[in-house]
């Protein structure tokens, strides 16, 4: 594996940086935006390193960008820099071997919101990228909805919203994945703790419920008795119905690539 640290996708910010991470050889090689979690309010891009490993061992390379944090800046702009992220791979990424027309997303909690809302938007942006799989991880989908399932997260949304989501209501379904669906959205595969205290699993359930009526492919894992960001890949006991094994196929599925022997690499990132 490939790592390259600390890359300039965007100016202006010290969040704008992101880490790579490739396989060997001269690609090109399709690439999984990976975003972390943290409430939109804390995180790290090192966090991805994990999810990098488990797709650089199925020949799919890893970005993983900082975003904007709302303690500096409300929504939209932790979605503006994803999609900035996902110009720089269309602009600069052939340099490092990556094929911008071969992209999926991913993400945790926060990350996985994000991975959910540029999905769906993505054929909206005249870009010279294609996002063509998605896989949220305990993701939220519909902000109104799961401010009135955990009243007692509010904290996080209110700087998320600059304000609540009675007081910012077009702002609420604006940021809310769900209210974005359309028949041409790319494939998407959630997974989802059955026991989630923070982010209920009917917000990936309802997600990909609502992708199947326009017609997408798209399926929720809900994993019984596992927390928040426990459904994770190479976390026991997600395998086998979710976790390592699942997110590679997923991608290498969609993505266009050649799955290699992984019999032994369910181990990496175990115990996350």
């Amino acid at each position: 594996m490939i790592v390259t640290h600390d890359l300039r996708y965007r100016p202006g910010t010290d969040r704008g940086l992101l880490d790579l991470y490739r396989p060997q050889g001269a690609g090109a090689f399709p690439a999984v935006l990976c975003l972390h979690g943290g409430g939109w309010r804390q995180g790290d891009k090192k966090e991805c390193a994990f999810l990098a490993a488990h797709l650089v061992q199925a020949g799919i390379a890893a970005v993983a960008p900082n975003y904007r944090l709302t303690t500096t800046a409300p929504h939209p702009a932790q979605e503006e820099d994803v999609f900035a992220a996902l110009d720089w791979v269309a602009t600069q990424g052939p340099k490092y071997g990556l094929d911008p027309q071969r992209l999926g997303l991913t993400g945790w909690s926060a990350g996985g919101h994000l991975a959910m809302l540029a999905g769906v938007k993505a054929q909206s942006r005249n870009s010279g990228w294609t996002v063509r799989a998605i896989l949220p991880l305990c993701g939220v989908s519909d902000v109104v909805l799961w401010t009135r399932q955990n009243p007692e997260y509010r904290h996080f949304v209110l700087p998320f919203l600059a304000g609540l989501p009675d007081e910012r209501a077009a702002v609420a379904r604006e940021s809310s994945p769900i209210f974005h669906v359309h028949p041409h959205a790319p494939p998407c595969l959630a997974f989802h703790g059955g026991d989630d205290p923070v982010v209920h699993p009917d917000q990936s359930v309802l997600f990909a419920e609502a992708l199947r009526r326009v017609g997408v492919e798209a399926e929720a894992v809900v994993l019984p008795g596992v927390a928040h960001t426990g459904a994770m890949p190479g976390t026991s006991p997600c395998e086998p119905l979710g976790g390592s094994v699942a997110f590679r196929r997923f991608f290498t599925r969609h993505l266009g690539t050649e799955a290699p022997d992984l019999s032994n690499a369910h181990r990496a990132g175990e115990g996350r």
